[in-house]
C-alpha cells in the first residue's frame, strides 16, 4: 500500500487497473487462475478500503493493541488522503479562484475532504471505542460530532453514540413492529 500511495501521482493513468479483480487479469486469464480460492483477500489492489477492512486492522482490534488500531487508522486515513489528492481530476480548471490554496484542490478532493474525511474520522473512533477505547475514544468522538455538526450523517453518529453509551437502555426498547 505504501508503494501505492507513494507513486500514486505515477499510477494516476492506472486506476482502472488498480481497481480491477486481479484475478480478471490478462495474467490470471492467461494462467487460469481465476478459481483460486482468496474469499478473505480483496482483490484489487486499489481498493484501500478493503484492504484495510478485512486484512490490516481486524488483528488490531483488541483492548491491548488499541495504539497500534489508532496507527492503523491514522496510516489508512493519511493514505486515502493522499491517493484522493493525487487521483482527483479537476472537472473545470477556469472554476477555480486564482492564488489561493484552494485553487490548488479539485472539486473531487475537496468533496472527498468534507464529506468522506469526516466519515473515515468517524468509523477510526467508532472503531476504537469498540476495541476497548471507550473513555479516551468517546472525548474525540464528542469533539468530532462539534466539529461536524453539518455533516449530513451528523444526526445518525449523535444517534449511534447515545446507544453506545447507553447499551442497556438501548436493549430494553421494544422491538418495532
Amino acid at each position: 500500500m505504501d508503494a501505492i500511495v507513494r507513486d500514486a501521482e505515477k499510477l494516476k493513468e492506472h486506476q482502472q487497473i488498480l481497481n480491477q479483480a486481479v484475478n480478471s487479469s490478462f495474467y490470471a486469464k492467461a494462467y487460469d487462475l481465476g478459481n483460486i480460492n482468496v474469499e478473505r483477500w480483496p482483490l484489487a489492489p486499489g481498493q484501500l478500503g478493503q484492504i484495510y477492512d478485512q486484512i490490516l486492522l481486524p488483528p488490531l482490534r483488541k483492548p491491548d493493541r488499541v495504539a497500534a488500531l489508532r496507527n492503523g487508522w491514522a496510516k489508512r486515513i493519511q493514505q486515502e488522503m493522499a491517493i484522493q489528492e493525487a487521483w482527483a481530476v479537476a472537472s473545470d480548471p477556469d472554476s477555480k479562484k486564482i492564488g489561493t490554496a484552494d485553487a490548488l484542490r479539485s472539486p473531487a478532493y475537496e468533496l472527498f475532504l468534507v464529506e468522506t474525511l469526516p466519515e473515515l474520522q468517524w468509523q477510526m473512533e467508532l472503531d476504537l471505542f469498540k476495541s476497548g477505547d471507550e473513555q479516551a475514544a468517546a472525548l474525540r468522538i464528542l469533539s468530532h460530532l462539534e466539529k461536524n455538526i453539518g455533516h449530513k450523517s451528523a444526526r445518525a453518529w449523535a444517534a449511534e453514540f447515545s446507544r453506545l453509551l447507553n447499551p442497556v437502555e438501548a436493549s430494553a426498547e421494544p422491538p418495532a413492529r
